[in-house]
């Protein structure tokens, strides 16, 4: 349900974890940042929004980001979280040069960051060496999978790499990977042959 993945969201943002949320043009993703918004109000925080969905304005849009932030901060004495949404629409080298500006410029105005859009940040960090979250837990997708359809999932990338997972393999990938599916696949690499039954 969209209230567990926006209680989910919010808790991680408040925690001044970053955190992204991943799907297909189309899926409603802009309207969950929105719901976002709403949901970190209530809990006293603010939010601050950058559209990057024009290309050739996002710099414009990141100047009033700033704005809004430096605003928030005199008023309120906090800084607030910056959603930037529409982030898939830069190229690797804008999202960098964003994220190197937000890092130093914004520092102490901005609590977290909430990347938003149809976004590889495998990518990023494999062929840029941008790391734009830290825990995998902080990565959402939309539509959401439920719990039994993530082990379903993990089964089929386990079969496909030669490893046959049991049940407490599967549960642990939960745990630490949930939705990270590509980080699943880099697991196999340690998790290969039969797991399900001995363990050790």
């Amino acid at each position: 349900p969209i209230s567990g993945t926006l209680g989910r969201i919010v808790s991680s943002l408040t925690s001044g974890a970053d955190a992204v949320l991943v799907g297909p043009p189309g899926c409603g993703l802009s309207e969950i940042a929105r719901l976002t918004g709403m949901a970190l109000k209530d809990q006293a925080s603010r939010f601050v929004l950058m559209d990057c969905r024009s290309v050739t304005l996002w710099q414009e849009a990141y100047r009033q980001a700033c704005k809004d932030a430096d605003d928030i901060l005199r008023r309120t004495a906090r800084p607030a979280v910056l959603a930037i949404d529409h982030c898939g629409d830069l190229e690797p080298g804008e999202i960098n040069n964003l994220f190197e500006r937000v890092s130093s410029a914004m520092q102490g105005k901005i609590h977290a960051r909430f990347w938003v859009g149809n976004l590889d940040f495998r990518c990023l960090e494999a062929e840029h060496s941008l790391k734009i979250i830290c825990n995998p837990r902080s990565l959402f997708l939309m539509p959401e999978y439920h719990r039994d359809d993530l082990l379903r999932i993990y089964s089929a990338i386990g079969r496909g790499r030669e490893c046959e997972w049991g049940e407490a393999i599967l549960y642990f990938l939960h745990d630490w990977c949930g939705s990270d599916l590509a980080l699943v696949g880099g697991l196999a690499a340690y998790l290969y042959g039969n797991w399900r039954e001995r363990l050790y």
